[in-house]
């Protein structure tokens, strides 16, 4: 969870927010294996006076623990379904045992999405949509915990984000880098290097301008 995300943030990136769905999703598990519970029960009081007992209270045993296995599942994907904001992007990583990471850079950004129920605006939780420039979803925070502080977190490190990608001192790096590439390819026209050590030595200047 916190360790598996934190081992794929990128040099100088840290976690700035830390959420999980709102605890209401599992009104539903609770619900459904109550009740289950209940007529488990009551097949247990009828079944009561059947023959052999013995046969009769291990089928009641096996009809109890599906439900169980069923909350236990269900708590543990909540558990284990998180939403980070870093300093560079939005992540959201679920599965218990297999996992899946979706992540949207915050410099591709370009809209983001809040609903909220009229329940949701009370119990603070809602949908959050985050969307690129081609207007495509790439991260759905559904029933996320507390999302308006999230959304405004999240828009006010991409300014940041943006602001420090552009500062004077990487412009004058990036005007440098684009200085000695102008430089290798006149080395390249000239015969002074090949085309591999000019296309290496490129991959590696325009790998510093990012």
């Amino acid at each position: 969870m916190l360790g598996y995300v934190k081992n794929a943030l990128s040099t100088n990136e840290t976690i700035i927010l830390r959420r999980r769905k709102h605890a209401i999703v599992l009104l539903w598990p609770f619900s459904y294996n109550l009740l289950l519970l209940i007529l488990i029960v009551f097949a247990a009081s009828a079944a009561a006076i059947a023959e052999p007992k013995l046969l009769v209270a291990l089928l009641i045993f096996a009809l109890g623990v599906f439900p169980m296995c069923f909350l236990i599942y269900s708590c543990l994907k909540w558990w284990t379904e998180e939403f980070y904001l870093t300093t560079h992007r939005v992540i959201q990583s679920e599965g218990i045992i297999n996992k899946r990471v979706t992540e949207s850079s915050l410099e591709k950004v370009n809209d983001v999405v809040l609903w909220q129920s009229f329940i949701g605006r009370i119990l603070d939780f809602g949908d959050l949509k985050i969307l690129t420039a081609s207007d495509i979803s790439t991260n759905d925070l559904r029933m996320l915990k507390s999302p308006v502080p999230f959304k405004t977190a999240m828009l006010n490190q991409k300014e940041t984000f943006s602001s420090d990608k552009h500062t004077p001192a990487a412009d004058e790096a990036a005007a440098e880098s684009k200085g000695r590439i102008s430089g290798l390819e006149k080395l390249r026209q000239e015969g002074a290097i090949t085309e591999t050590e000019f296309l290496e030595k490129k991959t590696q200047l325009l790998a510093q301008m990012q």
